[in-house]
Order: structure tokens, then sequence, then C-alpha cells
């Protein structure tokens, strides 16, 4: 029984730590939008694919069980 605990446990520490960098990134890419609109809208604007692929490989890893 511990060793199963164990296993789940380090495996629930992985996929936190892994959504907690996910999410610092999305942070840090939607402040470079903000940024950058400052000075330029069309630059920002460019960051927004970024932005959304970011998402989608999240979504897309988090449904393959990755």
């Amino acid at each position: 029984m511990f060793g199963v605990h164990f296993v789940f446990n380090l495996g629930w520490s992985a996929v936190f730590f892994g959504l907690a960098v996910i999410v610092a990134i999305w942070m840090l890419i939607i402040a470079t939008i903000w940024a950058f609109n400052r000075f330029n809208r069309r630059a920002a604007l460019l960051l927004v694919p970024y932005l959304v692929w970011g998402r989608s490989q999240r979504i897309s890893t988090t449904n393959s069980g990755s």
C-alpha cells in the first residue's frame, strides 16, 4: 500500500509542477503582449498565436495522459 501511495504522490507532484510551469509561461507571454502593445500593437498581436499554441499544447498533453 505504501508503494502505491508513493507512486501516486510522485505522479501528482509531476503534474502539479508541470502545470505551474505552464501557467508561469502563459503569464509571461501575456505580460509580453501587454508590454509590446504599449509600443507596437502589431508586435503584440503577433504573439497571440504563440499564446494559443501554448494553451493547445497543454490541453493536448492533459488529454493524452502525459
